[in-house]
């Protein structure tokens, strides 16, 4: 069983006081990945929700703002409780000047998430290489 995890995703920091620009790019891709999660009966959490554990996940898939920070900080407690980790690359997004491919290399290497693509999540397309 797989779990969506959409970090960030509100009003106020998409389109609010606190809006990052480039979290409007994602939120196509974002809602695409959530229909198909929902569709195939993925727990879906949200970054404002708490959950206890011992719902049968076993993998969580990272998807919101930002790839630097609250998506790092999301998998690194993933990891210590014993998730696999997936991150669509094209659901995250992080502030402007931030090397992205940066972001995503150490969730990679450090964390050992598999970066993806909302297309290889929802059966799609290939994963990238």
């Amino acid at each position: 069983m797989k779990a969506l995890v959409i970090i960030d995703m509100l009003d106020d920091f998409v389109h609010g006081a606190l809006a990052n620009p480039r979290a409007q790019t994602i939120v196509a891709p974002l809602q695409e990945l959530l229909e198909y999660a929902r569709k195939e009966r993925w727990a879906v959490v949200f970054s404002n929700d708490a959950h206890l554990p011992g719902l049968g996940v076993d993998e969580v898939v990272l998807a919101g703002q930002h790839t630097h920070i609250c998506v790092r900080h999301s998998a690194y407690g993933a990891l210590i409780r014993g998730y696999a980790i997936a991150v669509p690359r094209d659901a995250v997004c992080a502030f402007e000047g931030v090397d992205e491919e940066d972001a995503l290399e150490y969730l990679r290497t450090v964390y050992g998430a598999r970066i993806t693509s909302v297309a290889e999540l929802v059966g799609q397309g290939p994963e990238p290489l």
